[in-house]
C-alpha cells in the first residue's frame, strides 16, 4: 500500500509535474521539433559472449537512446525550451521546500551555511528527476495518473524524510553460470538473475581509483543479494559518499560466501563491484535505470585481466549445488572458528595472488593453522601425515595416503625454498611422480588447502589436531 508521509509536499509536487507533463507534450506536438535531447553514453547490451556471458557498450550517438525528458528545462542555444520556474505550483513548491528543515537537512551541503545556489539546484532536480521517470515509465498519451504519481514520487518522499534509509546489497559474481532463475539460501541471502534494467543501471557505477577491467565487470547473469541492511539518513551527499565506500559493505560476509564456492565446487571466481540497491526509496531516477549506488573492487583472480572472457566454457552452476554451497556458508556463519576465519582467509588470497610464490605460502600458512595445535618439532612431517589421514574422508579424492604425504612433503619444501630464499627454489615449484604427468605445487596445495576445509566445516572436531591423531591416524594400528 503506497502511503504519503507529507500530504502538502505530494500536492505540490503533484501539480508541478502535471504542468511539466502538459507543457512537454504540448511541446513535442506543436513545435517544429529537429532534435530531442538524449542520454550521452547510454548503456546497451552487446551480442554475447561466445561463452553466454552478457557484453555491454555504450550509445552516444543512435536514435536508440531514450529521450531525457529532464533537459526539456535545461539551457539551449541561449534559453531553456521550458523554463521551469514557470510551471504551475514551482515557485510555491520552491518556497515550502527551502523553508523545510528535512530539505535542509537534506540538500544543503553545510546545514547552517548559505549555500542557497546548489540548494535551489537541488529543489529542482527533483521536479526533472519525476518528469523523467513518469515519461518512462508510463503512457505519456494518456491522462496524467495521481496514484501513478505516487508510485515514483513516494520513493523521493521516503529519502528525505525517513530517519533510516533500507537497501539491499547485490553482489554480481563473476564467470560463473547458474541453471537457475533465483535461490533462497535464507531469509537474508539469496541468489539473483540480474534483469536486464538491473545489468543495464550496474553499468554507469565508477570508481576511478580503482583499474578494474570493464569487460570483466560485465562477465555475469547472476549476483549475490543479502537483504535487510540499513543506515542513518544524513544528507543526499553524505549517503552517495557512505555507499561509494568499500569498507560499509559487509565484505566479511561477501568473502565467506564467495570462498564457500570455491571451496565445495572449487570454482575461479570473485567479484569486482558492490552494489547499494535502495529499498523504498531514491535521491533521483534516471530514465527506466534502477537507483543504485555502489563502487567497484578488485576482488577476482587477476586472471580474468588477461582475455579471460573468451574462455569457451564457463563453469555452470546447478540449483543441487549451490544449495550446498549456501549449507557450508550457513554452517560458518552460524559457527565462526578462529581456525578457520584464518584458513578461509588465506584461501582468498591464494585465488587473487598474481604471484604463485605468495600464494604457496598462503595456503601454507592455513594448512598450518587448521592442523597444528601449536607445536614447532617435526611440523613439515606432522602436517603431511594428518593431511594423509584427512583427505580421504573427501569423495573428491582418488590418492593414496602415501601419495598425500609425500605431495604435501613436497610442497612444503617448496615453501620452505621460498621463504629461506634458496635460490634453487624453483627447482621445486612442479610436483613430479613417475608415470605421471608434473602438476604444478601450487594448484596442489589450494586443491588440498580447500578440501581440508571442507572436511573440517563437516567434521568440526578435526580442528583440533590431536583429534585427527586420535581418530584417523591411530586407527590403523587398533
Amino acid at each position: 500500500m503506497l502511503l504519503v508521509k507529507n500530504e502538502e509536499l505530494c500536492n505540490l509536487l503533484y501539480t508541478v509535474t502535471y504542468s511539466a507533463f502538459e507543457k512537454i507534450n504540448s511541446y513535442m506536438r506543436n513545435e517544429k521539433i529537429y532534435y530531442l535531447p538524449r542520454y550521452y553514453k547510454w548503456p546497451k547490451r552487446s551480442l554475447n559472449f561466445n561463452n553466454g556471458l552478457p557484453s555491454f557498450s555504450e550509445d552516444s550517438y543512435s536514435e536508440e537512446r531514450p529521450v531525457k525528458y529532464k533537459d526539456f528545462f535545461a539551457r539551449w542555444q541561449g534559453n531553456p525550451r521550458i523554463e521551469i520556474t514557470d510551471l504551475n505550483g514551482y515557485k510555491e513548491y520552491e518556497k515550502y521546500a527551502m523553508e523545510n528543515q528535512y530539505f535542509k537537512e537534506k540538500y544543503l551541503l553545510t546545514p547552517n551555511g548559505e549555500d542557497n545556489s546548489l540548494f535551489s539546484i537541488s529543489i529542482k532536480s527533483i521536479v526533472e528527476s519525476l518528469v523523467e521517470r513518469y515519461f518512462h515509465m508510463y503512457d505519456c498519451n494518456e491522462n496524467f495518473d495521481f496514484d501513478k504519481f505516487k508510485k515514483i514520487y513516494i520513493p523521493i518522499e521516503n529519502s528525505i524524510f525517513n530517519e533510516i534509509l533500507h537497501i539491499e546489497i547485490v553482489v554480481p559474481l563473476l564467470f560463473v553460470k547458474f541453471d537457475f532463475e533465483s535461490l533462497e539460501i535464507d531469509e537474508n541471502t539469496y541468489i539473483e538473475q540480474m534483469d536486464e534494467v538491473m545489468q543495464l543501471s550496474r553499468t554507469r557505477i565508477s570508481n576511478y581509483a580503482v583499474p578494474v577491467n570493464e569487460t570483466v565487470i560485465n562477465a555475469t547473469t547472476h549476483a549475490l543479494v543479502l537483504k535487510n541492511y540499513s543506515f542513518k539518513n544524513t544528507s543526499k551527499w553524505g549517503v552517495s559518499e557512505l555507499l561509494s565506500q568499500k569498507n560499509a559493505y559487509p565484505l566479511d560476509i561477501i568473502d565467506t560466501f564467495i570462498n564457500c564456492l570455491r571451496i565445495s565446487l572449487g570454482l575461479e571466481t570473485g567479484y569486482g563491484q558492490l552494489i547499494s540497491r535502495p529499498y523504498d526509496w531514491c535521491n533521483s531516477y534516471d530514465a527506466n535505470l534502477r537507483p543504485i549506488y555502489g563502487t567497484l573492487i578488485r576482488a577476482f583472480p587477476s586472471k580474468f585481466d588477461r582475455f579471460y572472457w573468451l574462455n569457451t566454457e564457463i563453469p555452470t552452476v546447478t540449483i543441487e549445488q549451490m544449495q550446498s554451497v549456501g549449507d557450508m556458508f550457513l554452517k560458518i556463519q552460524k559457527e565462526p572458528n578462529p581456525k578457520m576465519i584464518i584458513a578461509t582467509q588465506r584461501l582468498k588470497y591464494c585465488y587473487l595472488r598474481d604471484n604463485e610464490q605468495d600464494a604457496i605460502i598462503d595456503a601454507m600458512i592455513a594448512l598450518e593453522t587448521l592442523l597444528s595445535d601449536g607445536e614447532k618439532s617435526e611440523l613439515n612431517h606432522k602436517l603431511a601425515l594428518r593431511m594423509a589421514a584427512l583427505l580421504p574422508l573427501s569423495k573428491e579424492v582418488t590418492q593414496t595416503p602415501i601419495e598425500i604425504f609425500t605431495t604435501v612433503k613436497k610442497i612444503y619444501d617448496y615453501r620452505s625454498a621460498i621463504v629461506h630464499g634458496n635460490p634453487k627454489a624453483n627447482n621445486k615449484r612442479e610436483i613430479k611422480f613417475e608415470g605421471v604427468e608434473p602438476i604444478p605445487a601450487v594448484e596442489r596445495a589450494i586443491e588440498y588447502l580447500r578440501l581440508a576445509i571442507s572436511i573440517m566445516i563437516e567434521n568440526p572436531q578435526y580442528l583440533k589436531a590431536n583429534k585427527i591423531d586420535e581418530e584417523l591416524l591411530l586407527k590403523s594400528f587398533q
